[in-house]
């Protein structure tokens, strides 16, 4: 069942997309960035590009995602990857997270949120969703408006 309800969390973020005007992100200890684009950019950063379906997921180290975050002026989500645990309060604060529930899917604790950095957001068991947190054992995801490469 817990399946279930990500995936279906999943495709409601995919199927609507989150048109947000491009800006730096200001994080310490981000490793990497995806940002999840239904349009082909030409990106001057070194960035992995991989094309699934009508969707393109560019991978980027936090500083050129920065130096070129212009390029990308609207995307369906952007997913921050930390290579270490980073603590709940230090994730809260800096993402203004003003909102949120705890589950656990798989013996992973997800955090889903609220935060006014993101206009657009999803409905999820009737409260307003547009951030969601993973803490695996070496990793922590967060993603906007929701994680769409997997955990």
């Amino acid at each position: 069942m817990k399946r279930v309800v990500v995936f279906f969390i999943a495709m409601l973020a995919l199927i609507c997309p989150l048109f947000v005007q491009g800006k730096s992100l200001n994080t310490d200890d981000v490793t990497k960035v995806c940002v999840v684009m239904s349009e082909e950019v030409k990106s001057l950063c070194e960035c992995e590009v991989i094309k699934n379906g009508n969707q393109f997921y560019y991978t980027m180290s936090l500083e050129e995602y920065n130096s070129s975050s212009s390029i990308f002026k609207s995307y369906d989500a952007i997913n921050l990857f930390y290579e270490k645990d980073v603590s709940m309060q230090k994730l809260l604060k800096a993402h203004n997270i003003t909102s949120y529930y705890l589950s656990s899917v798989e013996g992973m604790d997800v955090l889903y949120g609220y935060t006014n950095n993101f206009s657009d957001f999803r409905m999820v068991d009737g409260k307003k969703i547009n951030v969601q947190i993973v803490w695996k054992k070496s990793e922590t995801i967060v993603g906007f408006p929701l994680i769409v490469t997997g955990y």
